[in-house]
């Protein structure tokens, strides 16, 4: 038992019973891996950005080996594709670059409209495991009509065909100890994320040690001051779950959304958006059952135009309650049907850090969740509609 779990199982709350059952216990109700998976992720992020380090000068090599002007593509399927798109615009401001996420999917089926041959980004692919099908026909298929593209592969599975099958390309394998155990992907989804992270600091790993660290004791500090509030939360009546974020961290609320339907099973119906996009029908989506969280910016201006939305929620009693989670969240929105969750200690993190831990609010939102349904965190899915790695399907010829 880690740490951060022992320290947890001596309090007296509901979450604490969960902890402080036996292994066998645990694995017998289904959730031994989640468990550990989620709270291991502040000890390993510190031990991920120490590993980052020594890459300094290989990645810069790789990121200067190209057309700068065109960018990098992010590239991912399911969960890994979200790391993608809660990085992209924190890259793009860091590197200066145009920087894009796009599923390996539509890489798969559209290349022609995501590749031109006089515009070749840089190509990252996340992977857990490494084996998904369209995650690996999509590097094949680049490599065989863009050969002048450059790639960078992350992963967590040296033994997968990420990691087998492109020696000749760049490639960063995290600790086997983040390669999850679980369905659903925790562990490896933060630690991918602050991998692609060390991109924008390559010529600062000093700062890039300095947040990872910060966010890692803003992390732990959140699991273990926010863990039986989101227990509480999770557990309430609700049919549905409106997930909203501006920039990176609506990246972060598509991941939350992710989470929540696959640990409930589809139980629970999800839905991520922007706050100014969801006024133009999406909202119709909330109905009195639903439950509605909202990541709030550290960014003043991002920040008004969230809060104004906010205001319209509870002026219109929309959704069943409102979570507001963030770093100072304003006092006067708060009321019986309006709950926070503040980031303790992390007043110098931008947004760009904060989306992982959104990342994490979602993570124990669908694990309590699919406790509260009756369900195995560790294999949610008990007819087996979805699996820990996508079934082999037919890869058809370009």
């Amino acid at each position: 038992m880690s740490d951060l779990l022992r320290e947890l199982s001596t309090q007296g709350s509901s979450f604490a019973a969960l902890v402080k059952a036996s292994e066998s216990e645990q694995r017998k109700l289904g959730y031994f891996h989640t468990l550990h998976e989620i709270f291991e992720q502040p000890e390993c992020w510190v031990q991920t950005a120490h590993v980052m380090a020594p890459h300094a000068t290989q990645l810069s090599d790789w990121l200067d080996g190209g057309d700068k002007s065109s960018g990098l593509l992010l590239t991912g399927s399911g969960s890994s594709y979200y790391i993608g798109a809660s990085l992209a615009p924190t890259l793009q401001a860091s590197l200066d670059i145009p920087v894009r996420a796009v599923p390996s999917g539509w890489l798969l089926l559209n290349l022609d409209e995501l590749i031109t041959r006089h515009a070749v980004p840089g190509v990252v692919s996340f992977g857990r495991s490494g084996n998904s099908p369209e995650s690996t026909a999509a590097v094949d298929l680049v490599l065989q009509e863009r050969p002048e593209c450059r790639h960078l592969i992350v992963t967590c599975n040296s033994e997968g065909k990420l990691a087998t099958q492109y020696p000749d390309q760049t490639q960063i394998v995290l600790d086997e100890r983040v390669h999850d155990k679980s369905l659903v992907m925790t562990n490896s989804f933060t630690n991918m994320w602050l991998a692609g992270r060390f991109l924008g600091y390559l010529r600062n790993t000093d700062l890039y040690d300095s947040l990872m660290n910060d966010i890692a004791t803003t992390g732990r500090r959140l699991l273990t001051n926010g863990s039986e509030r989101l227990f509480t939360i999770a557990t309430g009546s609700y049919k549905s779950v409106l997930f909203l974020g501006s920039g990176a961290r609506f990246g972060a609320a598509q991941e939350a959304s992710l989470k929540m339907l696959e640990m409930s099973s589809g139980r629970i119906a999800t839905r991520a958006d922007t706050y100014l996009g969801v006024r133009h029908g999406p909202l119709s989506f909330v109905q009195p059952d639903t439950l509605i969280v909202c990541f709030i910016s550290s960014d003043e201006r991002l920040r008004a135009y969230e809060l104004d939305l906010v205001g319209e929620l509870i002026a219109k009693s929309l959704g069943s309650s409102l979570v507001l989670v963030g770093v100072k969240i304003p006092r006067e929105m708060l009321r019986d049907d309006v709950i926070s969750v503040s980031y303790e200690l992390a007043e110098t993190l931008t947004d760009n850090e904060l989306s992982i831990l959104d990342v994490v609010v979602g993570q124990l939102l669908g694990f309590f969740r699919c406790l509260h349904e009756g369900l195995k965190p560790d294999k949610p899915s008990p007819d087996n509609v979805i699996t820990r790695v996508v079934r082999p399907f037919v890869i058809h010829a370009k």
